[in-house]
């Protein structure tokens, strides 16, 4: 299956042609007009934060404010994250000096790319679920201790998540919402290294290039947005928290995230949003008995995860009809990982949403 990060791209075109100036929004009957001069709330019957150009943090905080009674949200986004060097801990390691560490065979870059459809409903007036089916491809490039190289690519179906979340507070600029959310196990845990069926021999690909965990996971979210006149601020913080084991003998570690941003808005339809984002994820438990860890170090359940601080920046901007466009950047700070393994370069975002 291929991932449609394409059509993204396509999609997003048409809406930066539409037109943003002079405008009014209209969502589920709440009319909000803007002055073109002070690009303040003009009239505003009920204020409704899902029809500012800052709506939401980061487009890695998954989704925007929890909707109004009936009223419902699609959106589609796409993460690219360029893998480069090799790194061990906060340090950068050779490939010729993993090699001496009798590997085999070792990761040299790659990139991944995840796409994710959404839908959300408005359950009652504080009360929205949420649906996130998301497709991935991860290409990453080996090189042998003979100098031979090699690329093997996994794409198709990651874990499917299902969210349910409740403003805890509830205030015209300032709210906090509590998300729980339980991630399905969709995504294959069996990706081999050729798709071609009666390929002999064709072994699995480490845990990195499976598409899912294989296993149940619980996670609990938790946000807080604060809007301002011409500035917002918010946070958010985030777990997921794997079940038992699956039928290869493993589960992904407890992953954890945070992030702090702050959007000036430039206009009343478009805001800068700059800020950090802390992603840690665990080391596997448990292990395939199919993968060696003493070929590869990607096939040893220890050097999997580690911690990533990342500095973004991004444009979001909402335009006529309830569509909001966004696009992103962001380079890591600093990385930890448990390597050696490939650590991050940087990665882009883009993502597209309509409430009504």
């Amino acid at each position: 299956m291929l991932v449609p990060s394409l059509p993204i791209l396509l999609l997003s075109l048409p809406l930066l042609s539409l037109p943003v100036h002079g405008s009014s929004l209209l969502q589920g009957g709440d009319l909000q007009s803007f002055d073109g001069e002070t690009d303040g709330l003009v009239a505003s019957p009920v204020w409704n934060p899902n029809l500012r150009p800052d709506a939401r943090g980061f487009l890695g905080t998954p989704f925007g404010p929890v909707l109004d009674l009936g009223h419902v949200r699609f959106s589609i986004d796409h993460k690219r994250t360029q893998l480069g060097d090799l790194r061990d801990g906060t340090s950068t390691v050779s490939t010729e000096e993993a090699l001496a560490g009798d590997y085999e065979r070792v990761p040299t870059g790659g990139w991944t790319g995840a796409t994710h459809l959404r839908s959300e409903f408005g359950l009652s007036e504080n009360a929205t679920i949420r649906l996130d089916i998301p497709f991935e491809t991860r290409r990453i490039a080996y090189q042998f201790d003979d100098g031979s190289t090699q690329r093997f690519t996994a794409q198709g179906l990651a874990d499917i998540r299902f969210q349910g979340s409740v403003e805890l507070s509830f205030r015209d600029q300032e709210r906090a919402e509590l998300t729980l959310g339980m991630r399905v196990p969709t995504g294959s845990t069996r990706e081999r290294e050729s798709d071609v069926p009666g390929t002999v021999p064709n072994p699995r690909l480490p845990y990195f290039q499976q598409l899912g965990g294989g296993t149940y996971a619980l996670e609990p979210a938790l946000y807080w947005t604060h809007w301002g006149s011409e500035w917002s601020l918010g946070s958010g913080v985030q777990a997921s928290l794997p079940m038992g084991t699956n039928d290869q003998g493993w589960s992904l570690g407890d992953a954890y995230g945070f992030q702090a941003w702050a959007a000036r808005r430039m206009d009343a339809f478009r805001a800068v949003v700059v800020g950090i984002e802390y992603q840690s994820q665990g080391k596997i438990d448990g292990a395939d008995g199919e993968l060696d860890p003493l070929f590869d170090p990607s096939q040893d359940g220890d050097h999997v995860g580690g911690q990533v601080l990342s500095v973004n920046a991004g444009l979001h901007m909402v335009v006529e009809a309830g569509n909001h466009l966004a696009v992103e950047i962001g380079v890591p700070a600093w990385q930890d990982l448990n390597g050696p393994q490939t650590g991050e370069d940087f990665h882009f975002r883009v993502g597209w949403w309509l409430s009504f």
